[in-house]
């Protein structure tokens, strides 16, 4: 069993029509799902029902399981998984009770991971119905592949309290104990690694210098050791930064698209509002001021469902202007410098070999707005400098920065490459 740090993704849901879905025990969930159908087996908490609604061809079976809170017994969901009127693909739908405040949908967890949400698609008398495909492709991915999942809250997180940071705090407090927590907890003398964005620069900084001896495989996206952006964003960061730390701003916010709270926000959200018309997304307008030089900058439009371009509007958060003073000095200099605060960091990553022997696949979008693919063929091509043919450079065509995961097609185009990459022997 290989322990693997999955950093923060969410699943690709197809935006399949309603119409096309099995209507396969909607009846139920407009009563007590429990009592539909017969009991054909158990399994645990689980019961397989049948029944033959009106007009199907024969016996209709799902997968069914009611739950309730235990300190409110009138407040429980019940779990229905059939097939599509197909055959081809799982369908889990989700009964919720009324009068509970789920505006986004229900959170999905497949194990540890959490795997997205499941928006509702319509309301009966007894609860409103949630429901999501679940393509043999998902289930395979986080199920059937033999990795014990886990998942990095570092300092950036969203979930924690907003802090100062610079990437050499990730890099020297962060990784190392997440991967040794990892290890205590599973067993795993190595784990492999699949890192993104400001915490692909930091674990790869981490490993270089050889504090991560314990990971013998890194799938890095976006970025690595050389953070290479448009020129736009390299000519607008440092002046950027400069200005908002003279005005004393420790950070600045995506959310505030939907609430600036003082004037300089204010002023910060008509500039944006101005510049920027390629969708009606607050945050997500921001989010394309905030990281790169793109309309819009951490993805392609076309690759992301509605329903998943609404959903990133609670997905962002502060950003301190630390963290961007110091991926200013690293553009400056054209690869990821240590800030001089650790001394377990050298001041420049790639003067020397790198110090581990793990296996390394460097992904990205050919379209990617915030780092530019260039500079993942930089850090490609410093570690295979010191091991010819041991590494694995792919561009994805298409894709940008962040919709690698989040794309609507991702299933299909990018996770079957990062399965097979975590398979191969090392």
């Amino acid at each position: 069993m290989t322990a693997t740090i999955w950093q923060r993704l969410s699943s690709a849901r197809r935006g399949l029509a309603a119409a096309a879905l099995s209507a396969l025990f909607v009846a139920a969930l407009a009563g007590t799902a429990g009592a539909q159908g017969t009991v054909k087996s158990v399994h645990a908490d689980w019961q397989v029902r049948c029944d033959a609604p009106p007009g199907a061809q024969g016996e209709q079976c799902a997968l069914i399981q009611s739950v309730t809170a235990e300190d409110r017994p009138n407040v429980g969901l019940t779990v229905i998984v059939l097939k599509t009127a197909d055959q081809k693909s799982r369908l889990m739908r989700v009964l919720a009770p009324l009068g509970v405040l789920l505006p986004s949908g229900l959170g999905l967890k497949i194990d540890k991971t959490d795997v997205g949400r499941a928006g509702f698609v319509r309301c009966l008398p007894n609860g409103c119905v949630a429901e999501v495909v679940m393509d043999d492709n998902l289930v395979k991915q986080l199920t059937k592949n033999g990795f014990d999942l886990w998942m990095l809250n570092w300092r950036s997180s969203i979930d924690l309290p907003a802090v100062r940071y610079t990437l050499d705090d990730a890099a020297v407090l962060d990784m190392p104990r997440a991967v040794q927590e990892v290890r205590d907890r599973t067993g795993s003398k190595k784990i492999k690694a699949l890192i993104h964005c400001q915490g692909s620069c930091a674990f790869m900084m981490a490993i270089t210098a050889g504090l991560l001896p314990d990971v013998s495989m890194v799938i890095s996206n976006s970025s690595a050791l050389h953070p290479v952006m448009p020129w736009q964003a390299r000519l607008k960061l440092p002046l950027a930064v400069a200005f908002l730390n003279r005005e004393r701003i420790g950070g600045i916010n995506p959310q505030w698209g939907l609430h600036a709270p003082r004037l300089l926000p204010k002023i910060l959200n008509l500039y944006v509002n101005a510049t920027h018309d390629e969708c009606d997304n607050a945050v997500c307008k921001h989010t394309s001021f905030m990281y790169g030089y793109g309309h819009p900058t951490l993805w392609r439009h076309e690759n992301l469902n509605d329903e998943t371009h609404e959903w990133i509007k609670g997905e962002f958060g502060q950003v301190p202007m630390s963290y961007y003073g110091h991926i200013a000095d690293s553009s400056a200099a054209g690869e990821m410098v240590s800030t001089g605060k650790y001394r377990e960091l050298p001041p420049l990553f790639t003067a020397k070999a790198p110090q581990t022997d793990a296996r390394f696949v460097f992904m990205t979008g050919d379209r990617n707005q915030t780092f530019l693919p260039i500079g993942m063929g930089r850090t490609f091509e410093y570690f295979e400098r010191y091991a010819p043919g041991k590494h694995t450079l792919q561009k994805f065509a298409g894709y940008g920065h962040l919709d690698t995961f989040l794309g609507q097609y991702s299933y299909r185009d990018v996770f079957p490459f990062i399965l097979d990459e975590l398979r191969k022997p090392l």
